[in-house]
């Protein structure tokens, strides 16, 4: 009688161990599959952010200012690019344009002016900002295009204050306006005044 229990014990367990065993776990749900594809790709720019310091192309950004200022065609044979502060920038960065994803092209343009804004500055006759920031000095100028690749596109800090006239690029943009009241640029700067208060731009005084 025990020995018969015993069996009956012992196949029960077995039983019980190989479904465990042959059980298939749970389908994903598409919120875990949009995790998963989430985390990837998170690890797929932290891995090419990484590299951008052995890069070694932050020397041309000295002539950024240049090339803003004259509105430089890119004149790269089979170029998409249409400027070639575009191309100094994404070189700058480290960005493979045949490999990397829109993402990760942007989170390596960001990654580089982190870590070079001390430098991303200028000086110019047309500029009164002693080392102001390349974003005011394109605003200065009537560069938009530039404003416009760094707000929408590469969606860099646009918060930096220059030391000089201890001023955020949205401060500089309203000395602008007052300056160009009552003539065609105002409207201009009205409008990219409102663009940068959308993508996260803020006086000093709010910071």
């Amino acid at each position: 009688m025990v020995f018969r229990l015993c069996l009956l014990l012992s196949v029960a367990i077995s039983t019980s161990v190989f479904a465990a065993k042959t059980t298939k776990p749970a389908a994903k749900t598409a919120e875990e599959c949009a995790e998963d594809e989430a985390q990837k790709l998170a690890g797929a720019v932290m891995g090419a952010v990484s590299k951008i310091g052995a890069c070694g192309n932050h020397k041309n950004i000295q002539g950024l200012c240049n090339v803003i200022a004259g509105k430089s065609l890119d004149k790269t044979p089979g170029t998409t690019l249409r400027y070639e502060y575009q191309r100094i920038i994404i070189n700058a960065s480290c960005v493979d344009q045949t490999k990397d994803s829109p993402e990760i092209i942007q989170q390596k343009i960001q990654a580089m002016w982190s870590s070079q804004e001390e430098k991303l500055v200028c000086n110019n006759v047309m500029f009164e900002v002693k080392n102001g920031s390349v974003l005011k000095f394109a605003a200065a100028i009537g560069t938009y295009d530039f404003l416009d690749d760094a707000i929408r596109k590469w969606k860099v800090n646009l918060n930096r204050v220059d030391p000089v006239d201890n001023r955020t690029l949205l401060d500089y943009i309203e000395v602008l306006q007052a300056r160009h009241k009552g003539n065609p640029e105002e409207a201009r700067l009205n409008a990219y005044h409102k663009r940068l208060v959308t993508a996260g731009a803020k006086r000093k005084a709010e910071l």
